[in-house]
């Protein structure tokens, strides 16, 4: 069954384009393009789209504002960011408000298809340049702190962000914003990569 897919950006070009690169994979369905982030919430709420590739800079409510509509109306929808900006704040941002991925807009085409799928099956996609950005020494398990190494022990079980919430007593986008400062730290983007991380160092 296809990932459905909606586009949203206030550049008709840059719209076109990504749909375009997407659509030639057998995989992915576009069933709709939004030119700004009200109508993107919109579409997002009639269609029901499984995954919203989504701009952060609009000229008609932002991205972030729109990720989290998204995230509290259409939860069964992934949204993945799509932006040319590498800021590391607006990343936590995003991942602090539901974004199921973020990846700039130099991405190859082919990376970005396999994203949609990724995010689409549950793993959390970051853009390399930004998962790399990690403080020296970063990536030893000392780095993280004492509910990073919890929420990971639980991730590598298999759990979900919502029953790593339940079990940990703090809030599902906690333990998002928690997980993308693992991602920054340890420079790995794949969710199963992370848990196989978690499996090596002895956290599990």
């Amino acid at each position: 069954m296809s990932v459905r897919v909606l586009v949203v950006d206030d550049f008709a070009l840059m719209r076109d384009g990504i749909a375009a690169a997407l659509e030639v994979d057998p995989r992915i369905e576009i069933v709709g393009l939004a030119a700004d982030g009200t109508e993107g919430f919109e579409l997002t709420r009639e269609l029901a789209p499984d995954v919203v590739v989504l701009d952060l800079r609009m000229s008609e409510r932002g991205g972030l504002e729109t990720l989290e509509l998204c995230s509290e109306h259409a939860p069964a929808t992934k949204v993945l960011i799509l932006t040319a900006n590498e800021n590391p704040s607006n990343l936590d941002a995003a991942m602090a408000a539901g974004a199921a991925g973020y990846l700039t807009k130099g991405v190859d085409p082919g990376e970005l298809r396999e994203a949609v799928v990724a995010v689409h099956r549950g793993e959390r996609v970051l853009a390399p340049a930004l998962a790399g950005r990690s403080r020296p020494g970063a990536g030893a398990p000392g780095e993280l702190t004492a509910r990073e190494r919890r929420i990971l022990r639980l991730l590598s079980r298999g759990m979900t962000d919502r029953e790593i919430a339940a079990e940990l007593f703090v809030g599902v986008r906690t333990v998002q914003y928690d997980l993308s400062s693992v991602r920054r730290k340890t420079g790995i983007a794949s969710r199963s990569e992370l848990s196989r991380w978690a499996v090596i160092h002895s956290l599990d």
